[in-house]
């Protein structure tokens, strides 16, 4: 307005220099092209006669195209549900031209949206909730156009302590025709249970028994039943091996 009077003159906006394809809502216009021009006449209110048009661009720049929502999965070293993350391993994931954003990290949506305290440790990250927790990236491009988009951290633990052992005893049974061949029906299945209650509440598992230890690292001829097995071919006294892996992430194993 050039410091005259807002109220003394009126605004028209127009998509063509012509002025004939008029904008009838100005402060809710589409644009169709990615960059336009809009012409804009001004005229005196108290004398029409005196008017004036001029123009200016209008350009939507292109926001990164990123992929929403990321896992990065961690097995656990010991059973307290944390780990130590690289977040930087998901950046190709996430980003398709990374060479030309900025990518960075936040704890929560709100301090990516508005880009404050971003994580510092990106490469020794520690899960701040147990076994499920979610961190946030902003990729921004060269025009500071940005998007979000979501990292879930999880981490499966499946390590059994080494100090866990279960001892069951029977008397031996006639079933075989003698009860002096060292076999009988054994119930564990109470192990499962208590090894569920080794890990942090949430943990999705699957627990498998064996009866030699070449069976279970190679997951074949798990035991059926636990609740009536019998110790065919290992008279006396016999080793069972329990195998704990994640249905997460098929790499963590106890």
């Amino acid at each position: 307005m050039n410091g005259q009077s807002a109220t003394q003159f009126s605004l028209t906006y127009f998509k063509d220099a012509a002025l004939t394809q008029s904008i009838a809502i100005p402060t809710a216009y589409q644009n169709t092209n990615a960059t336009e021009t809009i012409y804009v006449k001004m005229v005196n209110r108290d004398n029409p006669n005196c008017s004036v048009t001029t123009s200016f661009t209008t350009q939507v720049f292109a926001l990164p195209v990123i992929t929403a929502v990321v896992d990065l999965k961690q097995c656990d070293d010991d059973i307290d549900g944390f780990s130590i993350f690289n977040l930087e391993e998901v950046i190709p994931k996430i980003a398709n031209n990374v060479s030309s954003e900025n990518i960075s990290f936040f704890r929560t949506q709100s301090e990516a949206q508005s880009n404050s305290n971003p994580i510092v440790n990106t490469t020794t990250y520690v899960n701040q909730t147990v076994s499920n927790d979610a961190v946030y990236v902003r990729v921004s491009n060269t025009n500071s156009c940005f998007r979000i988009a979501k990292l879930n951290l999880i981490v499966s633990t499946t390590q059994i302590p080494l100090n866990f052992t279960r001892s069951f005893t029977e008397c031996d049974d006639a079933v075989s025709g003698t009860n002096t061949d060292g076999f009988t029906t054994f119930d564990f299945s109470s192990v499962t249970n208590q090894i569920q209650a080794i890990f942090p509440v949430g943990q999705q598992l699957d627990i498998t028994y064996y009866r030699n230890q070449n069976d279970e690292l190679a997951e074949k001829n798990s035991i059926s039943n636990i609740a009536i097995y019998r110790n065919i071919g290992y008279p006396t006294t016999q080793n069972i091996y329990i195998r704990v892996d994640s249905r997460l992430d098929n790499d963590c194993l106890g």
